[in-house]
């Protein structure tokens, strides 16, 4: 787990997962993977996503609730492209899952609002650039003609 405090449920339950190494159950590796995206830390949100990706490989049954722990993963890390595919293949699988058409939907939202801040930022960098150059030319303009 990374420099983000724990708290005694973390402990917790990163203490039964270490106690059950090598082998960790099913169980306790999907609730610490689910736990530490849960943190929305970083570091921890990587190693959760890692965690549930490998229950979904040892328990069918966990593909739901790993694919939109993963998903929400993945839209904490600003990664709106993979959460997204996380939530297509969800609703290919359960179209009529109520939680994950929301979760789809605020994530067109967040990439939305990203892109526009992005872009937002590249044009008024394009404005300043092109400013600063006519600005020099007109300045060489005027002390040319002197």
């Amino acid at each position: 787990m990374s420099s983000c405090s724990a708290d005694s449920y973390g402990q917790h339950i990163r203490n039964r997962f270490e106690s059950e190494q090598p082998n960790p159950s099913v169980g306790t590796t999907f609730e610490y993977g689910w736990y530490l995206i849960s943190r929305r830390c970083s570091q921890d949100v990587e190693e959760g996503i890692a965690m549930l990706r490998r229950c979904m490989e040892y328990d069918l049954t966990l593909y739901r609730e790993s694919m939109y722990s993963i998903a929400l993963g993945y839209s904490f890390l600003k990664r709106y492209d993979d959460a997204r595919y996380c939530t297509m293949a969800l609703l290919r699988e359960y179209p009529n899952d109520a939680e994950t058409i929301k979760l789809h939907a605020e994530l067109k939202e967040m990439r939305d609002r990203e892109v526009i801040a992005a872009s937002s930022c590249i044009a008024a960098c394009t404005a300043t650039t092109f400013g600063l150059l006519l600005a020099s030319w007109i300045h060489r303009l005027v002390t040319n003609d002197r």
